[in-house]
């Protein structure tokens, strides 16, 4: 397995749980409930985003970019942007089909990439200003290279303004063709790490045969295959990236080395990743930051610390092996 998560990021992950009791007025009973109502709201929240522009524009063009879909106007919704903005919500200019104008100006003399990219976002600017809008968001984009350009940046932005469940369903639906977006979900599932853990350890929890630990081996099982899948470890999306590339499933699932396509993850693989974590002896850095969180007893706290960094090093293996799989989709 993975290397682990850090002291500091232990420390990090702890402080958060011992905040939200805190909000409990440290009922840990409530901060379970709570914590399960939580976990199970994100397979079924939805993130409603509003795209509008004129014909040609490119709405299509950045739909697919979110989407991860394959596939030189101005769209001038001022109007609509007011109303959006009296209902306090958050609206973003992006300029689409970025790789047209670049294409367009190459056939130009003296071509440079910055230049043109500094007068089509001056352009956007000015007139939205002429328009009323003074300080607008203005993101240049090309769904044929999300890797380049503001594609990432407005990804950023638009998961730090919103709140934690629905930044999870962005980040988390967005395909996996990059490095940057697997990362990304990477950290979106770590911060889930503790309440998984918690839930695990507290509710309907069993002792584990072989083990010193308790555990809901059927929830963890199924948030470890949840997590799986949002990296595209399952067979569905990856005989999905295989039709796209042109190559047999099985190129694609060999490169899945260290953890298992989700529907293969059962519950003797899960009490063998426990039984690592159970010998490790790094556990040890939690224990004087557990002590301190009333009501969990020390053998929940036992099995709650266990779970918790083996879920860390579960995130770590598959993000290796998603990484692995999009290399092996774009090998020559």
């Amino acid at each position: 397995m993975g290397s682990g998560p850090s002291t500091e990021d232990i420390g990090e992950q702890l402080e958060k749980l011992k905040a939200d009791l805190e909000k409990e007025n440290n009922d840990l009973s409530k901060l379970i409930e709570r914590t399960v109502q939580k976990l199970n709201s994100l397979k079924n929240v939805t993130l409603d985003i509003a795209i509008t522009g004129e014909a040609g524009a490119g709405k299509s063009s950045l739909v697919n970019a979110l989407r991860g879909v394959e596939d030189y106007e101005e769209a001038n919704d001022i109007l609509l942007a007011e109303e959006i903005h009296k209902m306090k919500r958050n609206f973003y200019y992006v300029r689409t089909k970025l790789d047209v104008d670049i294409k367009s100006e190459r056939r130009q003399g003296n071509f440079s990439e910055e230049k043109t990219l500094e007068k089509i976002r001056k352009y956007c600017c000015d007139n939205l200003a002429k328009a009323g809008e003074f300080h607008p968001k203005v993101f240049l984009v090309s769904s044929r290279n999300r890797r380049r350009y503001d594609f990432q940046v407005l990804l950023e932005v638009m998961g730090n303004e919103l709140d934690e469940i629905k930044r999870y369903v962005l980040l988390t639906t967005l395909s996996n063709d990059s490095k940057e977006i697997l990362k990304k979900k990477k950290a979106a599932m770590e911060a889930l790490v503790e309440k998984v853990a918690l839930v695990s350890s507290t509710t309907g929890a069993a002792q584990v045969p072989g083990l010193s630990i308790v555990c809901n081996i059927q929830f963890l099982k199924e948030k470890m295959r949840d997590f799986s899948m949002i990296f595209g470890l399952d067979e569905y999306s990856l005989q999905q990236l295989a039709k796209k590339v042109g190559k047999p499933d099985p190129v694609l699932s060999s490169a899945i080395q260290k953890t298992r396509i989700a529907s293969q993850i059962n519950n003797e693989f899960v009490k063998t990743l426990l039984s690592k974590m159970c010998k490790y002896e790094g556990r040890s850095v939690w224990e004087s930051i557990l002590y301190a969180i009333p009501g969990l007893s020390s053998r929940r706290a036992d099995s709650f610390q266990a779970i918790s960094q083996m879920l860390q090093r579960f995130l770590d293996d598959a993000e290796e092996d998603a990484v692995r799989v999009l290399a092996k989709a774009v090998e020559n």
